[in-house]
């Protein structure tokens, strides 16, 4: 009877122990998502806000010529004897971005991955990482983008010719004339900071009526597109 009470003794204590491990493991899930959540909601609301940085001044007479060969001008697609022709390079794309206020995305606080966007002129691509709220901007496309934005040649000339680019930059979003296509899942965009400064990018009835179309991009059509909207 002793040995039998012992047996059951025993495995009592195993039985404890096995329901303590389990109530710890509980316990550290449980902490392991308030944490996160706490990151999230961080991240979502404390995210510092940074002013639009000066640019420099463009002449009134400039044209614009893209790799292509292609040179557009602000009000006709000639370009006239005394017209200045700049190359569209990777400075004029990261004043676009940051009017877009791109430049207020942040690592996310889960995985460390640095906001990354590709953004498509017509038919050329550039790609942007932001960097400590700095946006640094290449040519050419970049691998696990966050989301892909585009505009036609016209809009993106009128925009950086204006008078206020970020007010033109509001315009073009409010026209439907600046489109994305989100890459990353829901959770990765929402903890970089992108719900915080975009409308949730879904499409929705009539989206891809807007913008432009990106004939010879290699993202598809403009049906992926879907049109970006300030929060």
């Amino acid at each position: 009877m002793e040995e039998v009470r012992d047996t059951e003794e025993t495995n009592g204590d195993k039985y404890g122990i096995i329901i303590k491990i389990l109530i710890s493991l509980i316990l550290l899930v449980i902490l392991i998502v308030l944490i996160m959540a706490a990151i999230f909601l961080y991240s979502m609301f404390f995210n510092t806000s940074y002013n639009l940085p000066d640019l420099p001044e463009i002449p009134d007479n400039s044209c614009f010529e893209f790799d292509n060969g292609e040179i557009i001008c602000p009000e006709n697609n000639s370009t006239l004897p005394n017209n200045l022709t700049i190359k569209i390079n990777e400075t004029i794309i990261g004043h676009i971005l940051y009017a877009l206020e791109i430049h207020q995305l942040h690592k996310s606080p889960i995985s460390q991955d640095t906001p990354k966007i590709e953004m498509i002129i017509q038919e050329e691509n550039f790609n942007s990482e932001i960097i400590s709220h700095e946006i640094y901007t290449k040519k050419g496309t970049i691998n696990n983008e966050d989301a892909i934005l585009f505009m036609e040649n016209q809009v993106f000339i009128d925009i950086i010719t204006s008078d206020s680019i970020k007010d033109s930059v509001i315009s073009a979003t409010q026209d439907g004339l600046i489109l994305v296509k989100p890459i990353a899942d829901y959770s990765t965009l929402l903890s970089k900071g992108y719900y915080e400064l975009y409308k949730r990018m879904e499409p929705t009835p009539g989206d891809d009526e807007s913008g432009g179309s990106n004939s010879g991009v290699v993202y598809h059509d403009k049906s992926e597109f879907v049109k970006l909207e300030f929060a």
